[in-house]
Order: structure tokens, then C-alpha cells, then sequence
């Protein structure tokens, strides 16, 4: 099966299901989740025992230790040029709304706002701990120079409890 994120310009909503369909929406700004037709949240099984928010991040807790957590945060990213193509790293983003245990968890970040200074851009690699994104690198087609301030969000998937 092959799995599709998408995210809204603005980085509010988030869906996540199939190559086929939507499955799942995440709305930031409304602090909701919600399945979409025709999904539904499943009665029996694993329990979701906590939906968690702080500030800007979110996580969702399972009960069989499962955690997702999703949010965003604005980063200044200092760029420097190449030929053609632009590297701009950035520090720290704000911390996971719940941290995870054991094995790093798997992170799929991107940014909101993908056209700096007219040139696409993206997230081309990010550091991951267990308590959110330490850093990583944002990738620009063109040359660009200086700074700008990138949105940078995240969905994460890992264990809250072993």
C-alpha cells in the first residue's frame, strides 16, 4: 500500500490516507481529527486514550503505546547558494507535544510556505530525537541568500510507552 500526507498551504490541515482516497484529516486551528467518509473511527481495538496540545504541536495517544504527533513551527533559515540549488538550515523547532521512548520516532517534515523568494523549496533532511526536531536543512531549486522565515511542519510516529 502506498501512504499520501498532504498538507494545506498554510499548513493548518493535514490529510493522510491512500494513493486512492483521504482517510484521515487533521485540523490544526480547529484542534481536531477527524476520519473521512468513508472511514470511521474504529469502535474496538486500540483505544485512543489522549489527544494532547501544546502550543502549536499536537499528539494523539493509543492505547498500545502507539503515539502520532503533528505540528508546526516558523524557523529563520539562514541560506547559503550554490549553482543551482540553495541550502538554508535551521535550529531547533519547538518540542514534540509528547516525547517518545526508545527508538527515534519516523518524521515526515515539510514546509508550508514553499516558494522563497520565487524558488521552490523543501526539507531535505531533519534531525529527529525524542523530543522533537533538533534541526535540518531546507533545499531551494534557485540561488538564494540571507534569510528568510520558513514554516516548517511535521507528522511523527513512534511509542509513548514501551
Amino acid at each position: 500500500m502506498t501512504a499520501k500526507f498532504k498538507a494545506s498551504a498554510d499548513g493548518t490541515k493535514v490529510t493522510i490516507g491512500t494513493a486512492a482516497e483521504d482517510a484521515l484529516e487533521i485540523d490544526a486551528a480547529a484542534n481536531v481529527i477527524n476520519a473521512l467518509a468513508p472511514y470511521i473511527f474504529q469502535q474496538e481495538g486500540v483505544a485512543v486514550l489522549e489527544f494532547v496540545t501544546v502550543g502549536n504541536q499536537r499528539a494523539i495517544k493509543f492505547a498500545n503505546g502507539a503515539l502520532v504527533c503533528f505540528g508546526f513551527s516558523s524557523m529563520s533559515v539562514t541560506w547559503t547558494s550554490g549553482a543551482t540549488i540553495s541550502f538554508g538550515s535551521f535550529g531547533g523547532m519547538s518540542s514534540f507535544a509528547v516525547p517518545f521512548v526508545g527508538t527515534a520516532p519516523t518524521v515526515i517534515p515539510w514546509c508550508n510556505n514553499t516558494d522563497v523568494s520565487g524558488q521552490s523549496s523543501f526539507v531535505s533532511s531533519a534531525t529527529v530525537g525524542l523530543a522533537g526536531i533538533t534541526g535540518g536543512y531546507v533545499s531551494s531549486s534557485g540561488t538564494i541568500s540571507g534569510s528568510s522565515t520558513n514554516v516548517i511542519s511535521y507528522v511523527a510516529l513512534g511509542r509513548w510507552k514501551a
